[in-house]
């Protein structure tokens, strides 16, 4: 994430073992119990590292986040948002989707860890609101390569389905839970096909 100065990891493999278990309880802990009330000490014990080890990774918990959202939005960025006309459409965005919010859903503690600290902190604020930008403008490039597909809408703004779409999945990343994955990925498979190509 630009204009944020993150640690390297770990060269020892010892090191960065106790890292990666320090990420990945403070990811669980964020699920359960939000950001403000998981301590530097839940995280540590949860991951079985001393407090004093933290501090060898981490200058603070918030710092511990950010890594975290470097981490989400890395693989965002990793993650191909491509189809091909030359298979059925449906049942790719399908799997699209489910892939996508699968991908989310993983780090579901870390976004609501995000959105807790960056509503009261401007630095963060203007942060998302590049990241923001960024994944819808992700989605645009996306639903622009399928305006070429057979029986796509041309009379659209994609540019605004695409800020549309990128609300709802952050908003998922808030809301979303086991129960309802499958419903939400076949939901917004209907939208997408509603809105992009004429059926």
């Amino acid at each position: 994430m630009s204009g944020i100065a993150l640690p390297p990891e770990p060269k020892q493999a010892r090191s960065r073992h106790k890292r990666t278990a320090l990420l990945t309880a403070a990811q669980t802990l964020f699920a359960q119990q939000g950001f403000e009330s998981t301590t530097i000490q839940d995280i540590a014990q949860a991951a079985e590292v001393a407090v004093g080890g933290f501090y060898q990774h981490f200058l603070s918990k918030q710092h511990l986040l950010l890594v975290l959202m470097d981490q989400l939005v890395t693989d965002l960025e990793q993650f191909p948002l491509v189809l091909t006309p030359e298979q059925p459409i449906e049942a790719q965005l399908e799997a699209l989707l489910r892939a996508g919010l699968q991908l989310d859903w993983a780090y579901r503690g870390v976004y609501r860890a995000w959105r807790e600290v960056m509503l009261r902190d401007s630095h963060l604020r203007a942060l998302n609101d590049q990241i923001e930008a960024w994944t819808t403008m992700r989605l645009w490039a996306a639903f622009e390569a399928l305006s070429s597909f057979p029986n796509a809408r041309q009379d659209l703004d994609r540019r605004m389905l695409a800020w549309t779409f990128n609300l709802l999945f952050w908003e998922f990343l808030l809301r979303m839970d086991d129960d309802h994955l499958e419903s939400i990925v076949i939901t917004l498979k209907h939208l997408m096909l509603h809105g992009l190509f004429h059926l």
